[in-house]
């Protein structure tokens, strides 16, 4: 499954595990993979290869800071850049971070994709 694949199916167990009723587009329950990437996706993918790359791969703390980039990113698309700048921004980063850590599925689903996203910005460097 290509990134943007792999995107669409954590996007999609992410808004479950969250409660947002938003689908992405081109996906339905049973198969949230399905159909092609939105713009949204790729500017989300796009978005955060940017970023990985100013993380040290050798950073102790990599896989905890690549996910946290994604969630960053993921949340802004999904409720809109103003929260950027909220106070309680952060702070909500961290309570999904650590609600999607607590389900072992999602955490493996989500490190598959950083990695490969990780991949994706070190060969673009």
């Amino acid at each position: 499954m290509d990134p943007v694949g792999k995107l669409s199916r954590a996007l999609a167990l992410m808004r479950r595990a969250v409660g947002t009723g938003r689908q992405a587009s081109g996906a339905s329950a049973g198969r949230p993979d399905a159909g092609l990437a939105t713009a949204g996706q790729q500017d989300i993918a796009q978005a955060v290869v940017r970023r990985l790359r100013e993380i040290p791969p050798d950073d102790p703390e990599w896989r905890t800071l690549a996910l946290r980039v994604f969630l960053e990113q993921v949340l802004l698309e999904e409720f809109g850049p103003g929260l950027k700048n909220s106070p309680r921004f952060q702070e909500m980063v961290g309570e999904v971070q650590r609600m999607m850590d607590g389900d072992a599925g999602l955490h493996a689903e989500l490190d598959a994709l950083v990695q490969e996203l990780a991949r994706q910005s070190r060969a673009s460097s």
